[in-house]
């Protein structure tokens, strides 16, 4: 089954889809950031619609706006087809994501100017918005992931490959500034 088919099967629900565009990033976010909880696919959805102020807005928001779009989220997570189409979602994308999210790293960091590595952003981070981005790093874990991998352990899944695709591409421009 297809997303259009998933977002029909919201509305025979009674679940008033009225923005499209609100309904995609929605789903993008939850394939994109999978395995979710649904209180951060909500605080995420929340977040970014009232920031685009389409449906509902910070100041004078639409209640019934929001309280369908958090239905809609509740039937993602807790109808089982529902759940089967997003899970089948993530299965078709995570590895063209994997590689295109590699690809844009390395390009970030091997461009002209001044590679800009938000902390925590040089592992496989799924965060979504405030205060989602805002957890702690265990910088001394990461340390030793990737003094593991120097000591020639090589990556140990999709977090070290990140961590040591930057750490190559940071101390190759370091010894190489041209």
């Amino acid at each position: 089954e297809t997303v259009s088919t998933l977002v029909g099967r919201a509305e025979d629900a009674g679940i008033s889809l009225t923005d499209g565009p609100a309904v995609n990033l929605v789903l993008q976010a939850v394939v994109g950031a999978w395995p979710l909880e649904r209180d951060r696919a909500v605080d995420y959805a929340m977040k970014a619609v009232r920031e685009a102020s389409v449906s509902t807005a910070w100041v004078d928001g639409d209640e019934h706006f929001e309280a369908e779009l958090t239905r809609f989220i509740d039937f993602l997570f807790s109808n089982p087809r529902a759940r089967g189409i997003v899970e089948g979602c993530v299965e078709r994308v995570s590895a063209p994501g994997f590689s295109n999210a590699l690809a844009a790293t390395a390009l970030q960091l091997t461009l002209p100017g001044v590679p800009d590595v938000y902390q925590g952003q040089e592992l496989w981070e799924p965060s979504l918005v405030d205060p989602d981005n805002r957890r702690a790093v265990d910088h001394a874990r990461n340390q030793e992931r990737l003094e593991r991998m120097i000591d020639g352990a090589g990556p140990d899944g999709i977090g070290d490959e990140k961590l040591w695709l930057t750490h190559r591409a940071l101390t190759l421009r370091r010894e190489r500034p041209e």
